[in-house]
């Protein structure tokens, strides 16, 4: 039976987990807190406690060692702890270091690092992964992703959009508040393309690549707002106004293109 390791299991890891648990894969997941280790055990998933200090470098001969041997079995690893915006760029990289070392070992398996499409700037143009002014990447999630290439080459990054689907749902963020960019184009992507797109890449074996993963239409926050008010029974915002600020448009050309991606929600009017 194969193995896939979900470090970080927030949200959208537990959808990942469901999506493969009892379907020939065994399944492990690790969160930073006990009580979500118990409710993620409860519901049939090999659960364990993980945390990776910012402060000091920790040696996993002796700490956690348990579980990075397990870990280090896993045929698949999905890394999805995000590296934060607010955090200064030193404690992050001791953070990602630990990261790496309770990884790190001499497999060559197939690994998943969730990272955002705000890394790009606002450039007011479509934008995809050939933008190469490092200048007005986002530094933070820029250096991480950096820092986990030069330790794993064959590591897979997916730039994920504005995440939702299920009891996500973009208009609920704007019930009876003022919608200031209401002509803005929305770079949003359900989870369900998310799991389709490791499925593929783990069926094909990918490695070493840089995907955005994003609904390849981009339609405005109020058309997106409008799409979801009676399905979701969701409250209006307040106001709309038709401000657009700096704005981006991410790009899904390239998954679409090398992995012959068809997407099962293009349009997150429809998600």
């Amino acid at each position: 039976m194969k193995k896939i390791g979900i470090i970080g299991c927030g949200w959208l890891g537990e959808k990942i987990a469901a999506n493969y648990n009892n379907k020939g894969w065994e399944v492990f997941v690790s969160n930073t807190h006990e009580s979500k280790r118990l409710l993620m055990a409860e519901n049939g998933f090999n659960a364990f406690v993980l945390t990776f200090p910012d402060n000091e470098l920790m040696d996993y001969k002796s700490v956690y060692s348990a579980e990075k041997k397990i870990f280090d079995e896993c045929d698949v690893i999905i890394l999805s702890i995000p590296a934060s915006n607010r955090q200064n760029i030193d404690s992050l990289t001791i953070k990602f270091q630990n990261i790496i070392n309770f990884l790190n070992n001499k497999s060559t398996r197939q690994l998943f690092y969730f990272n955002s499409t705000g890394i790009y700037p606002n450039v007011n143009a479509v934008i995809d992964e050939d933008f190469n002014d490092i200048s007005l990447l986002n530094p933070n999630f820029y250096a991480i992703e950096q820092l986990l290439i030069k330790s794993f080459p064959f590591i897979n990054i997916l730039r994920l959009a504005g995440l939702f689907g299920d009891d996500r749902v973009f208009s609920r963020y704007f019930s009876n508040r003022v919608l200031e960019t209401g002509l803005q184009p929305v770079n949003h992507i359900h989870y369900k393309d998310i799991i389709e797109i490791i499925a593929l890449m783990i069926s094909q074996k990918t490695t070493g690549k840089i995907y955005n993963v994003v609904a390849p239409e981009h339609p405005t926050k109020k058309d997106v707002i409008a799409s979801q008010l009676i399905k979701y029974n969701c409250s209006p915002p307040a106001q709309i106004l038709n401000q657009v600020q700096d704005y981006k448009i991410v790009s899904s050309e390239k998954i679409i293109r090398e992995l012959k991606y068809s997407f099962r929600f293009p349009n997150p009017c429809k998600f």
